[in-house]
């Protein structure tokens, strides 16, 4: 339950005051002195919180000095509290332009470009910072921030390892990494990390809840008492960590089978947090209900050609489809022991190729599939397998578990023909437990009530139940269910669809959490 950050408070903005001449080389000394005293007035006022003050005296410095360093970067700094991205970027190109071997100017430069939603540009800025600094912990784990909003948990995870082996106590590194490793599955490797950042953080209630997602019985732990000695950390607000333990609590106590007060625990997490995801939910229905209508009156597409040789086939785009909670990661982590598999986790390929074409085509950027116009199918197909086949690793299958794709689905069969789709269903008590019983970093506004969580994996359901039959030949559906009891035949069928063989693999144990509403049956008022 990490909090995460928006993308434009998560960096560490590390501009600073220089010390030595100010300005150009003929300003006097006394001159000079004068200019560094103001801009040290600009920075205490920055720090103080009174961006407009810190704003006007920067711009009186940099209208006498265009190129003066320490004000570029305090205007700049201040301009990214003020969200104010565009004048950030300017600031820090001008300052990287006058001391182009000042690895800060580029970190500072990759948060203003996340400000403005181009994640590619941070990285560039970061690789950069990184070439120039190669040994600062700070930068590598920069770049997993990066890489893990963009999806890319494989590099995420060597980025944050990187920051490890320079700095084997960065607690946040620590606490990133091993949420990657447990959402992927981990768990043994996670597991060394999280004790290792129970010690520099013995209070976290966010590392107990990342110790929860382990699977019980593959440590000895106390958790009454780490929920006893939890504190609120510094970036957490008393609200919010209340709530937290709350949501921890109801972990701990389902996992020692006190189901009558985990249930109490959950609906009043649930409740302390309704309010703020009301409103937006009620957008997400509007969009749920379109999505839903779109997909029953859309033509059935045409089934695939038989015979299809692997070797002139383009690599398949396999979309592992499903509510949250429903096994889309067990599956992913099941398929990708096929060698000619690579995992894709839930990367933003789509969302990168529509906004490409979109722009291409002289259009307003666009983020959504469903908002492109039909004539530019080709030019996104073009822009998402250039973009695929960039981080495939010259394998067969790439992955991409995004949830929030269900809607494109009809769209991404027609413009990728040989796209293919796999989606996963369970028993939806089961699945609207665990979703009540997570607390989600973004959007999920559904996961707040029983009824919403409900209505939300219902509604999956009969999306994927619809497009099943609609997609002949390019999609199946898979139950978790069956998945976790024969994962042998589940596989199989995926990989059969891809056009690949599973000749002889070796599958992991993935353990299984189906029936895990089962007790909670007469508080949630099923059989």
């Amino acid at each position: 339950m990490a909090s995460r950050k928006p993308a434009d408070k998560k960096l560490t903005l590390t501009g600073s005051i220089k010390s030595g001449p100010a300005g150009p080389a003929d300003t006097s000394d006394g001159s000079a002195r004068q200019l560094h005293a103001q801009l040290l007035k600009a920075e205490a006022m920055r720090r103080q919180g009174h961006l407009d003050s810190a704003e006007k005296i920067c711009r009186q410095l940099l209208n006498y000095h265009p190129t003066y360093l320490g004000a570029l970067q305090t205007f700049g700094l201040t301009a990214l509290e003020k969200k104010n991205y565009p004048q950030a970027v300017n600031c820090f190109l001008t300052a990287a332009a006058e001391a182009h071997d000042d690895w800060t100017n580029y970190t500072n430069l990759a948060a203003a470009w996340l400000g403005l939603e181009v994640p590619q540009m941070a990285a560039l800025m970061l690789r950069e910072a990184r070439n120039l600094n190669p040994n600062d912990p700070e930068v590598h784990f920069m770049l997993g921030e990066v890489a893990s909003d963009d999806r890319d948990f494989g590099a995420a995870m060597e980025a944050y390892r990187t920051a490890l082996a320079l700095k084997p106590d960065h607690a946040p590194a620590l606490f990133k990494l091993s949420d990657c490793l447990i959402s992927l599955g981990y768990f043994t490797e996670a597991s060394d990390l999280l004790l290792k950042l129970r010690k520099l953080r013995p209070g976290s209630i966010a590392v107990v809840h990342l110790l929860l997602q382990l699977p019980a019985g593959s440590l000895e732990m106390d958790f009454r008492k780490a929920l006893e000695i939890s504190r609120k950390q510094e970036t957490e607000s008393q609200q919010e960590f209340a709530n937290n333990k709350t949501f921890v609590l109801a972990s701990v106590l389902d996992r020692e089978e006190a189901y009558d007060q985990a249930w109490d625990a959950i609906c009043k997490a649930n409740a302390d947090i309704w309010d703020e995801h009301a409103t937006p939910l009620k957008k997400a229905l509007e969009r749920r209900a379109r999505d839903l209508e779109f997909v029953h009156q859309m033509t059935a597409v045409k089934p695939p050609s038989k015979g299809r040789s692997r070797s002139s086939a383009r690599l398949v785009p396999l979309f592992i489809l499903g509510p949250s909670r429903a096994g889309k990661t067990t599956l992913e982590t099941l398929v990708a022991c096929h060698p000619g598999v690579k995992r894709g986790y839930e990367n933003h390929n789509v969302e990168f190729a529509v906004k490409r074409a979109a722009q291409t085509a002289g259009l307003v950027t666009l983020k959504s599939l469903l908002l492109l116009p039909t004539s530019l199918d080709q030019l996104f197909a073009d822009k998402f397998r250039e973009r695929a086949a960039a981080s495939s690793d010259h394998a067969d299958v790439l992955t991409n578990t995004n949830p929030g794709l269900i809607g494109s689905v009809g769209r991404l069969a027609q413009a990728l023909p040989e796209a293919r789709f796999v989606f996963m269903t369970r028993n939806h008590d089961d699945t609207t437990l665990r979703i009540l019983m997570k607390k989600y970093r973004i959007g999920n506004h559904h996961a707040y009530s029983l009824e919403s969580a409900r209505q939300y994996v219902r509604w999956y359901d009969e999306m994927t139940a619809v497009l099943e039959q609609k997609l002949p030949g390019r999609a199946l559906r898979l139950r978790y269910e069956d998945l976790v009891t024969d994962p042998s035949s589940g596989v199989g069928n995926v990989l059969e669809l891809c056009g690949l063989q599973a000749d002889e693999l070796t599958l992991p144990e993935v353990g299984s959490d189906a029936g895990a509403a089962e007790p909670y049956c007469k508080h949630m008022g099923t059989a």
